[in-house]
């Protein structure tokens, strides 16, 4: 459960990262 906590928190990180970016 960690691992998969972990690995959404960082997807959601890069998908934020791609918005700003793009803006």
């Amino acid at each position: 459960m960690t691992n998969y906590v972990a690995f959404n928190a960082q997807r959601a990180i890069d998908y934020v990262s791609t918005l700003i970016e793009s803006n």
